[in-house]
Protein backbone atom coordinates (compact mmCIF):
# COMPACT_ATOMS: atom_id res chain seq x y z
CA UNK A 1 0.00 0.00 0.00
CA UNK A 2 1.47 3.31 -1.13
CA UNK A 3 0.75 6.54 0.68
CA UNK A 4 1.52 10.26 0.46
CA UNK A 5 1.08 12.77 3.27
CA UNK A 6 1.74 16.50 3.52
CA UNK A 7 1.27 18.84 6.48
CA UNK A 8 2.23 22.56 6.45
CA UNK A 9 2.46 22.55 10.26
CA UNK A 10 3.06 19.39 12.29
CA UNK A 11 4.30 18.32 15.70
CA UNK A 12 6.20 15.04 15.67
CA UNK A 13 7.60 13.02 18.56
CA UNK A 14 9.60 9.83 18.14
CA UNK A 15 12.28 8.02 20.14
CA UNK A 16 14.83 10.00 18.13
CA UNK A 17 13.46 13.56 17.90
CA UNK A 18 10.86 15.99 19.14
CA UNK A 19 9.76 18.43 16.42
CA UNK A 20 7.33 21.34 16.65
CA UNK A 21 5.67 23.40 13.91
CA UNK A 22 7.62 21.76 11.10
CA UNK A 23 6.51 21.27 7.52
CA UNK A 24 6.36 17.57 6.64
CA UNK A 25 5.99 15.53 3.47
CA UNK A 26 6.09 11.73 3.57
CA UNK A 27 5.67 9.09 0.89
CA UNK A 28 6.14 5.34 0.56
CA UNK A 29 4.75 2.25 2.22
CA UNK A 30 4.19 1.59 5.94
CA UNK A 31 7.43 -0.41 6.15
CA UNK A 32 9.52 1.69 3.77
CA UNK A 33 9.06 5.44 3.43
CA UNK A 34 10.83 8.80 3.17
CA UNK A 35 9.95 11.84 5.25
CA UNK A 36 11.15 15.34 4.32
CA UNK A 37 10.91 18.19 6.80
CA UNK A 38 11.71 21.90 7.07
CA UNK A 39 11.00 24.86 9.41
CA UNK A 40 7.95 25.79 7.29
CA UNK A 41 6.89 29.02 5.61
CA UNK A 42 6.90 30.92 8.93
CA UNK A 43 10.40 29.54 9.67
CA UNK A 44 9.44 28.79 13.27
CA UNK A 45 9.64 25.00 13.11
CA UNK A 46 12.19 23.46 15.49
CA UNK A 47 13.75 20.02 15.92
CA UNK A 48 15.45 18.59 19.01
CA UNK A 49 17.30 15.28 19.08
CA UNK A 50 17.34 13.01 22.12
CA UNK A 51 19.61 14.17 24.92
CA UNK A 52 20.87 17.73 25.14
CA UNK A 53 23.81 17.46 22.78
CA UNK A 54 22.22 19.42 19.95
CA UNK A 55 20.10 22.44 20.93
CA UNK A 56 16.55 22.96 19.65
CA UNK A 57 17.11 24.48 16.20
CA UNK A 58 15.44 25.00 12.84
CA UNK A 59 16.43 22.08 10.61
CA UNK A 60 15.90 20.95 7.06
CA UNK A 61 16.37 17.31 6.24
CA UNK A 62 15.11 13.91 5.21
CA UNK A 63 14.78 10.58 6.98
CA UNK A 64 14.35 7.17 5.39
CA UNK A 65 12.66 4.30 7.20
CA UNK A 66 13.37 0.75 6.08
CA UNK A 67 13.96 -2.63 7.75
CA UNK A 68 13.04 -1.17 11.12
CA UNK A 69 15.74 1.53 10.99
CA UNK A 70 15.66 5.30 10.57
CA UNK A 71 18.53 6.85 8.61
CA UNK A 72 18.63 10.51 7.77
CA UNK A 73 20.42 13.79 7.33
CA UNK A 74 19.72 17.28 8.59
CA UNK A 75 21.19 20.73 8.11
CA UNK A 76 20.95 23.69 10.45
CA UNK A 77 22.75 26.86 11.51
CA UNK A 78 23.35 28.36 14.93
CA UNK A 79 21.84 31.70 15.97
CA UNK A 80 24.01 34.78 15.29
CA UNK A 81 25.84 33.07 12.42
CA UNK A 82 25.68 33.40 8.66
CA UNK A 83 26.58 30.83 6.00
CA UNK A 84 27.86 28.38 8.61
CA UNK A 85 25.92 25.15 8.07
CA UNK A 86 25.96 22.30 10.56
CA UNK A 87 25.49 18.92 8.88
CA UNK A 88 24.01 16.02 10.84
CA UNK A 89 23.72 12.38 9.77
CA UNK A 90 22.09 9.81 12.01
CA UNK A 91 20.82 6.25 12.34
CA UNK A 92 18.33 4.86 14.83
CA UNK A 93 17.16 1.27 15.30
CA UNK A 94 15.81 -0.84 18.17
CA UNK A 95 15.96 2.03 20.66
CA UNK A 96 19.61 2.93 19.99
CA UNK A 97 21.26 5.32 17.60
CA UNK A 98 24.30 7.24 16.48
CA UNK A 99 24.74 10.72 15.06
CA UNK A 100 27.62 12.50 13.36
CA UNK A 101 27.63 16.30 13.62
CA UNK A 102 30.00 18.06 11.23
CA UNK A 103 30.76 21.77 11.61
CA UNK A 104 32.97 22.64 8.63
CA UNK A 105 33.45 26.27 9.66
CA UNK A 106 32.16 28.19 12.67
CA UNK A 107 33.31 31.76 13.10
CA UNK A 108 33.15 33.60 16.40
CA UNK A 109 33.01 37.40 16.28
CA UNK A 110 32.86 39.94 19.13
CA UNK A 111 29.44 41.21 18.01
CA UNK A 112 28.15 37.83 16.85
CA UNK A 113 28.35 34.28 18.12
CA UNK A 114 30.45 33.69 21.24
CA UNK A 115 31.45 30.27 22.70
CA UNK A 116 29.83 31.10 26.04
CA UNK A 117 26.46 31.04 24.24
CA UNK A 118 27.13 27.36 23.54
CA UNK A 119 29.01 26.42 26.75
CA UNK A 120 27.47 28.33 29.66
CA UNK A 121 30.41 27.49 31.96
CA UNK A 122 32.59 29.84 29.88
CA UNK A 123 30.44 32.87 30.74
CA UNK A 124 32.60 35.47 32.46
CA UNK A 125 35.80 33.55 31.61
CA UNK A 126 36.25 34.61 27.96
CA UNK A 127 35.46 37.85 26.17
CA UNK A 128 35.63 39.32 22.66
CA UNK A 129 36.30 35.92 21.06
CA UNK A 130 37.28 36.27 17.41
CA UNK A 131 38.41 33.34 15.29
CA UNK A 132 37.54 30.17 13.44
CA UNK A 133 36.64 26.67 14.65
CA UNK A 134 36.18 23.47 12.66
CA UNK A 135 34.67 20.58 14.58
CA UNK A 136 33.18 17.11 14.42
CA UNK A 137 31.02 15.52 17.13
CA UNK A 138 30.08 11.85 17.35
CA UNK A 139 27.12 10.80 19.51
CA UNK A 140 25.72 7.46 20.62
CA UNK A 141 22.48 7.15 22.54
CA UNK A 142 20.05 4.48 23.76
CA UNK A 143 16.92 4.41 25.86
CA UNK A 144 17.77 4.52 29.56
CA UNK A 145 21.49 4.99 28.87
CA UNK A 146 23.65 8.12 29.30
CA UNK A 147 24.59 9.95 26.12
CA UNK A 148 28.02 8.96 24.78
CA UNK A 149 29.99 11.62 22.91
CA UNK A 150 33.43 12.32 21.48
CA UNK A 151 34.85 14.71 18.95
CA UNK A 152 37.61 16.83 17.49
CA UNK A 153 38.07 20.56 16.99
CA UNK A 154 40.57 22.71 15.19
CA UNK A 155 40.99 26.27 16.48
CA UNK A 156 42.48 28.66 13.95
CA UNK A 157 43.93 32.10 14.74
CA UNK A 158 41.67 32.67 17.74
CA UNK A 159 41.83 35.93 19.71
CA UNK A 160 40.11 36.36 23.08
CA UNK A 161 40.33 38.10 26.41
CA UNK A 162 40.79 36.38 29.77
CA UNK A 163 41.11 37.75 33.29
CA UNK A 164 44.95 37.42 33.32
CA UNK A 165 45.19 39.15 29.93
CA UNK A 166 44.31 38.89 26.22
CA UNK A 167 45.61 36.10 23.97
CA UNK A 168 46.24 36.55 20.25
CA UNK A 169 46.44 33.98 17.45
CA UNK A 170 45.75 30.84 19.45
CA UNK A 171 46.01 27.66 17.38
CA UNK A 172 45.41 24.05 18.36
CA UNK A 173 43.85 20.74 17.34
CA UNK A 174 41.83 19.15 20.14
CA UNK A 175 40.54 15.63 20.71
CA UNK A 176 37.63 15.16 23.12
CA UNK A 177 36.64 12.04 25.05
CA UNK A 178 33.40 13.73 26.11
CA UNK A 179 31.57 16.74 24.72
CA UNK A 180 28.90 17.23 27.40
CA UNK A 181 30.58 18.38 29.56
CA UNK A 182 33.74 19.13 27.58
CA UNK A 183 36.58 16.78 28.48
CA UNK A 184 39.70 16.35 26.39
CA UNK A 185 41.33 13.03 25.65
CA UNK A 186 44.32 13.53 27.92
CA UNK A 187 46.83 16.35 27.51
CA UNK A 188 46.54 18.78 24.60
CA UNK A 189 48.83 21.54 23.32
CA UNK A 190 48.18 24.97 21.89
CA UNK A 191 50.38 27.78 20.64
CA UNK A 192 49.85 31.46 21.46
CA UNK A 193 51.39 34.16 19.28
CA UNK A 194 50.94 36.81 21.98
CA UNK A 195 49.81 36.98 25.61
CA UNK A 196 49.70 40.31 27.47
CA UNK A 197 49.32 40.00 31.27
CA UNK A 198 50.61 43.58 31.62
CA UNK A 199 53.73 43.12 29.51
CA UNK A 200 53.73 41.50 26.05
CA UNK A 201 54.86 37.90 25.70
CA UNK A 202 55.23 36.16 22.36
CA UNK A 203 55.50 32.64 20.92
CA UNK A 204 54.12 30.71 23.89
CA UNK A 205 53.11 27.09 24.23
CA UNK A 206 50.58 25.70 26.71
CA UNK A 207 50.02 22.07 27.65
CA UNK A 208 46.63 21.47 29.23
CA UNK A 209 43.70 19.13 29.75
CA UNK A 210 40.01 20.01 29.67
CA UNK A 211 38.31 18.50 32.71
CA UNK A 212 34.55 18.44 33.39
CA UNK A 213 34.55 21.62 35.50
CA UNK A 214 37.47 23.55 34.07
CA UNK A 215 41.00 23.41 32.69
CA UNK A 216 44.05 21.67 34.14
CA UNK A 217 47.18 23.50 32.98
CA UNK A 218 50.35 21.41 33.10
CA UNK A 219 52.72 23.99 31.65
CA UNK A 220 52.65 27.41 30.01
CA UNK A 221 55.90 28.96 28.85
CA UNK A 222 57.01 32.02 26.84
CA UNK A 223 60.59 32.94 25.91
CA UNK A 224 61.64 36.39 27.11
CA UNK A 225 65.10 37.44 26.00
CA UNK A 226 67.50 34.74 27.24
CA UNK A 227 65.04 33.62 29.89
CA UNK A 228 61.46 32.48 30.25
CA UNK A 229 58.15 33.56 31.64
CA UNK A 230 55.94 30.66 32.76
CA UNK A 231 52.90 29.64 34.77
CA UNK A 232 53.17 26.98 37.45
CA UNK A 233 50.79 24.02 37.01
CA UNK A 234 47.27 24.86 38.20
CA UNK A 235 43.61 23.92 37.89
CA UNK A 236 41.20 26.61 36.65
CA UNK A 237 37.79 25.50 37.91
CA UNK A 238 34.74 27.28 36.50
CA UNK A 239 32.73 26.75 39.68
CA UNK A 240 35.38 28.23 41.96
CA UNK A 241 34.76 31.75 43.22
CA UNK A 242 38.56 32.11 43.54
CA UNK A 243 41.29 30.66 41.31
CA UNK A 244 45.01 31.07 41.98
CA UNK A 245 47.81 31.22 39.43
CA UNK A 246 51.55 31.64 39.97
CA UNK A 247 53.52 33.47 37.27
CA UNK A 248 57.23 32.66 37.28
CA UNK A 249 60.13 34.67 35.82
CA UNK A 250 63.33 32.74 35.05
CA UNK A 251 66.64 34.42 34.16
CA UNK A 252 65.01 37.37 32.40
CA UNK A 253 67.07 40.47 31.63
CA UNK A 254 65.64 43.51 33.44
CA UNK A 255 66.27 45.52 30.29
CA UNK A 256 64.24 43.02 28.24
CA UNK A 257 61.46 43.15 30.80
CA UNK A 258 61.30 46.96 30.76
CA UNK A 259 61.85 47.64 27.07
CA UNK A 260 58.13 48.06 26.38
CA UNK A 261 57.41 49.99 29.57
CA UNK A 262 57.18 53.78 29.43
CA UNK A 263 58.03 53.92 25.72
CA UNK A 264 61.60 52.90 26.46
CA UNK A 265 62.18 55.68 29.02
CA UNK A 266 63.26 53.15 31.68
CA UNK A 267 66.58 51.34 31.43
CA UNK A 268 68.24 48.87 33.77
CA UNK A 269 70.75 46.03 33.78
CA UNK A 270 70.87 42.65 35.47
CA UNK A 271 68.66 39.57 35.49
CA UNK A 272 65.44 38.77 37.31
CA UNK A 273 64.04 35.63 38.84
CA UNK A 274 60.94 35.34 40.97
CA UNK A 275 57.24 34.61 41.24
CA UNK A 276 54.06 36.65 41.01
CA UNK A 277 51.13 34.98 42.82
CA UNK A 278 47.80 35.99 41.27
CA UNK A 279 44.34 35.63 42.80
CA UNK A 280 41.40 35.69 40.39
CA UNK A 281 38.10 36.38 42.13
CA UNK A 282 35.18 37.02 39.80
CA UNK A 283 36.35 39.85 37.55
CA UNK A 284 38.95 41.06 40.11
CA UNK A 285 42.62 40.28 39.58
CA UNK A 286 45.04 40.69 42.49
CA UNK A 287 48.81 40.30 42.15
Amino acid sequence: MQFYMAAPIANVKTQLVTATKIKVEAAGTPDRYTLNYSPGTANDGRVKFVGDAIPRLPMTGAVNYADGAFEGTARTTLPLTKDTPINISYRFKDGAGTADVDIPELRFTPKGLQPQYLVSALKGKLAEVDGLVKANIKLAFAAGQPLQSSGTAKIIDMNFGTLPGPLTNVNTELTFSNMFPLQSEGRQKLTVAKFDPGFPLENGEIEFELIPDGVKVYSARWPLGDGFFSLDPFDWLYSNTVNRVVMRIENVSIGEFLKDVGDGALTATGNMEGTLPIVLSGVDVKV
